[in-house]
């Protein structure tokens, strides 16, 4: 349940082509992982190709204009709840430990405080959808229009 609801924020807010892309980004290694492996490696890819082909380990250097690659993990974190103990290790758990160790450092170390008070904020005081509306929060983090 926590993919399916993943996915459709993921393309409410970036569209259906963007999230093509992303699903075509390294449909090998989907395809051949062994299944505890496949959500991970579906988030990293949701990750991964939003990032017009520039490899992870410069994005410490030289990030994008917008954080939106970010955004695959931000949602994961936002379904399992924004655990307050949340680490690498809860992903790890989550996903079968697939999802790049880079991206979940940039993720915890420079963005995961910031999404995790906007999101709760959202999810506590929104009057229509809470998910749409935590969502939003989280891009607007990120520079997501």
């Amino acid at each position: 349940m926590v993919l399916g609801l993943l996915c459709e924020q993921f393309i409410r807010k970036l569209g259906m082509e963007k999230f093509m892309i992303c699903l075509q980004y390294g449909t090998n290694r989907l395809l051949t992982a062994s299944p505890d492996k496949k959500t991970g490696l579906l988030i990293e890819n949701l990750c991964l190709g939003l990032l017009n082909g520039q490899d992870i380990a410069d994005v410490r250097i030289n990030p994008p204009k917008d954080q939106a690659f970010l955004l695959g993990l931000a949602l994961l974190d936002l379904f399992l709840g924004f655990p307050t103990n949340a680490s690498a290790e809860i992903f790890n758990q989550s996903t079968g430990a697939s999802i790049s160790p880079v991206l979940q450092a940039i993720y915890f170390n420079q963005f995961r405080d910031k999404i995790r008070t906007a999101g709760q904020a959202a999810l506590t005081s929104a009057t229509g959808n809470k998910w749409d509306a935590a969502t939003d929060a989280i891009c607007r983090i990120l520079g997501v229009n």
